[in-house]
């Protein structure tokens, strides 16, 4: 199924620069108000960059097919051990 497609296809969004939701009005995020307050967007981005410069990061290695495959598969969507 295509991005935007499908169940629960109003609940997930790319956003590619970010996206700005307000949450109080619209709790299941499906008005993107990036494009009409950039300035907060840059704002809220610059924040998330200083909290992820802070944060624990170990080195997870890199993205493998068949860790995607697994996790669709046999975890139904979520991660867990890949190989055995």
């Amino acid at each position: 199924t295509p991005p935007g497609e499908g169940v629960g296809s109003h609940f997930v969004s790319h956003c590619g620069d970010g996206c700005l939701f307000e949450l109080r009005a619209d709790p299941l995020e499906t008005s993107d108000l990036a494009s009409r307050h950039p300035q907060r967007l840059a704002r809220l981005r610059a924040k998330l960059e200083a909290y992820e410069a802070t944060a624990f990061n170990p080195d997870r290695g890199g993205n493998t097919a068949a860790a995607c495959e697994h996790a669709q598969g046999v975890y139904r969507g979520f991660w867990g051990p890949f190989m055995r």
